[in-house]
């Protein structure tokens, strides 16, 4: 037994390095290779996509393919190929119910937003959530426990964790990296797509160097018109004048056959005077590297844009491993008033290309830079950690949290708001606009904050629009310090007030026809971090739907209704430790 679990522990472990990218570097590792006809198509259903392999969402880029269920669920799921489960995870985030299943050829693949599981992996899951007293699991069984064989059912489509309607997510990665495959651009599933991409906008970004940090101008928006099908011009077609130097940027969408729902471009190009300047392919990444997205398209025009961005340069601090050939970073440096010739192109998974051509040269433009307030002010050198503690605030910036050089601006001011108390100036560091790829510690002197709110005391982020989000945080020796992933403008409030629980039967009611138990639970800031339910003194499963704030209890049908009345108790957690109990009385 002791050798077995010492297995078992180590093989977790492996598992876990080889998702964290740590096998990398390993010698005599090769990275799977796959091939068409080796994978069947997931579910016995038309090949239709909602999503595709690498497009530009928030703060990550799209790690497979969304299958479309006709808006339902329950479609059985079908293994790709031969092979075993390897993971079966259970959390009312992320990919929500989801499997894992290896493959003889070096390859994983993976299943999410499951509505259940077959009832074998489904006995698996309960008897590991009961031993373990947990609501949210992540599970490695052995590898003959599940084995599986091409085109078996394993599961049935869903809706679960963080998914906005019925579909299926499904990825292909390489077993060794967990480094995610883009399926369709190696042609593993025939998705039918003859539609060119379409280009909305060009925009131009002039930039210079003050003190070692680049500084840019606003974007300079171009109008396109397609000329023919997948060929684009500008409007006004004669030559574009630029500054000395700067760089481009493409807005683009795309779609496929029978779907209205928009895709993300697979290859972004850019050729000056015929020589290849700059490519950019979505082949595959890790999943360390995926934040890199914000790097790869222009932060401020992306966020909550529905289109794409492309930035056709590549900044210092971006070592995204998907850029072919960048020349000079990308940015066009012109010596010269001659006229010269950009050609941009855009390229889906399927091979279908459009393409922008237009002339440039050298001119005279007013095209102000960005400069900062304060030319004066320290230099946040990407590649180097930064620290600064100034009126009352203090911020710690590790090496490579930023994707270029910024000079540091910080202000401090007084607000007030209608929605909760602050006992703290709001305080915003550099702007909204640079994206992080790392977390930051930030941190807010509150030496005034009463000690009865002190327990309760935690950060909060400060919308544009001036809403309040918890960020977490705690107080200590005066000051207010959480860790957080956006830059911008924070303050220090006190969430004390636990979360409400709302039970979906009145205490005492006769439940002998009913086959499920649930509550709503909610909170007002900090949201929903734990619970615990108990029924007669032991430990109950509930499942947790964070969409809908409802946790669920499923009766077990082979046990006999005696009419017995029976005890619940169950204690809600939010993200500062405030509790809700609530006690009541069932028949059952």
């Amino acid at each position: 037994m002791i050798c077995m679990m010492k297995h078992i522990f180590w093989r977790r472990i492996l598992f876990i390095i080889c998702l964290t990218g740590g096998c990398c570097g390993f010698s005599g590792i090769r990275a799977a290779t796959p091939s068409p006809g080796y994978y069947c198509f997931p579910l016995d259903m038309p090949q239709l996509l909602s999503a595709n392999f690498g497009e530009v969402r928030a703060n990550h880029l799209h790690s497979g393919i969304d299958i479309k269920t006709g808006g339902t669920v329950g479609h059985p799921v079908l293994a790709a190929a031969d092979g075993y489960v390897a993971r079966v995870t259970l959390n009312p985030f992320g990919f929500g119910r989801a499997l894992y299943v290896a493959h003889p050829n070096g390859t994983t693949t993976v299943y999410g937003h499951l509505d259940r599981f077959t009832p074998a992996i489904e006995r698996y899951l309960h008897e590991e959530l009961c031993r373990q007293e947990r609501w949210k699991v992540d599970l490695f069984p052995e590898s003959d426990r599940f084995p599986v064989r091409r085109g078996e059912t394993i599961a049935y489509s869903g809706n679960s964790g963080f998914s906005m309607g019925p579909h299926l997510h499904f990825e292909i990665r390489q077993t060794a990296s967990q480094r995610t495959i883009n399926p369709l651009s190696l042609r593993l599933f025939p998705v039918k797509d003859d539609l060119p991409p379409r280009l909305v906008k060009l925009y131009w970004f002039a930039v210079d160097t003050l003190r070692g940090v680049p500084v840019h101008s606003a974007p300079r928006a171009v109008m396109l018109r397609e000329s023919a099908p997948g060929q684009y011009v500008t409007v006004d077609t004669s030559a574009l004048v630029v500054g000395a130097r700067g760089y481009f940027a493409i807005e683009t969408t795309d779609r496929k056959n029978g779907t209205a729902n928009t895709m993300g471009a697979y290859r972004v190009t850019m050729k000056l005077d015929g020589d290849l300047l700059f490519d950019f392919a979505k082949d595959g990444f890790l999943f360390s590297n995926t934040r890199y997205v914000n790097s790869v398209s222009v932060y401020p025009l992306q966020r909550g844009a529905r289109n794409e961005f492309y930035r056709l340069a590549l900044q210092a601090g971006n070592f995204l491993p998907s850029y072919r050939t960048v020349r000079n970073r990308g940015v066009i440096a012109l010596t010269d008033s001659l006229l010269h010739g950009v050609e941009i192109g855009i390229e889906d998974d399927n091979g279908n290309l459009s393409c922008l051509s237009f002339r440039i040269r050298r001119g005279a433009v007013e095209e102000p830079l960005r400069l900062p307030a304060d030319t004066a002010a320290r230099v946040v050198d990407c590649s180097r950690p930064f620290a600064s503690d100034r009126d009352g605030f203090r911020i710690s910036i590790p090496a490579r949290s930023l994707y270029e050089s910024v000079f540091y601006e910080q202000t401090v001011e007084t607000k007030t708001f209608s929605a909760r108390p602050v006992y703290s100036p709001v305080c915003t560091v550099l702007s909204t606009d640079i994206p992080l790829h790392r977390s930051v510690s930030i941190g807010i002197r509150a030496t005034e904050l009463p000690v009865s709110l002190r327990r309760g005391a935690c950060l909060a982020r400060v919308s544009p629009r001036g809403t309040l989000s918890c960020v977490g945080g705690r107080w200590k020796e005066g000051w207010v310090t959480a860790t957080v992933r956006e830059l911008g403008s924070y303050c220090v409030v006190a969430d004390t007030v636990p979360p409400r629980i709302v039970p979906a039967f009145r205490s005492g009611a006769d439940l002998r026809k009913s086959s499920t138990l649930s509550f709503v639970i909610s909170d007002d800031f900090s949201g929903v971090s734990d619970f615990r339910a108990t029924v007669d003194g032991r430990w109950a499963l509930f499942e947790y739907d964070a969409k809908r704030h409802r946790i669920m209890h499923r009766f077990d049908s082979s046990c006999p209704v005696s009419g017995t009345r029976h005890r619940i108790a169950l204690v809600v957690t939010d993200g500062q430790g405030n509790k809700t109990t609530y006690e009541g009385s069932f028949l059952r």
